[in-house]
């Protein structure tokens, strides 16, 4: 019995069959795309900001551009009210909130390609990212 494990059940198994498959399972021929995460930078930056919460999966979480009025709102702070956006997941709520952020930005010269607002908005990987590090750069003038 050396070497073996015991389950709850009372069997036992060798060590080897309890290892788990590696992770790179496929689910009807379907692989999600892989995640594209923010650089070291980006994240000391946004931490340096001290946002409400902080920002774990920049796909799903910026999505609604709640956060991302939130960073702006740390530079314009005249220009955004943060009551007047939601921290939602509805088309609507999302569409309202960027088309709130378009306006400031357009208002402070600051452009953000309606091609990254729109893959933010609908989850597109790498959307999200692009879109901090454009942030990054103009706030901080870093690449």
């Amino acid at each position: 019995m050396a070497g073996m494990l015991r389950s709850p059940h009372g069997t036992t198994r060798s060590p080897v069959s309890a290892k788990k498959a590696p992770a790179e399972s496929t689910v009807f021929g379907y692989s999600p795309p892989p995640e594209v995460g923010l650089g070291r930078d980006v994240y000391k930056f946004l931490q340096r900001l001290d946002l409400s919460c902080p920002i774990k999966n920049p796909r799903r979480d910026l999505s609604n551009g709640f956060y991302v009025a939130e960073i702006l709102s740390r530079f314009f702070a005249a220009d955004i009210q943060m009551h007047s956006y939601q921290n939602g997941t509805s088309e609507r709520c999302k569409r309202d909130n960027w088309e709130q952020i378009k306006r400031v930005c357009q208002k402070n010269d600051l452009s953000i390609p309606s091609n990254i607002i729109e893959g933010t908005i609908q989850g597109e990987p790498g959307a999200a990212v692009s879109l901090m590090e454009l942030l990054y750069e103009k706030f901080t003038g870093k690449k």
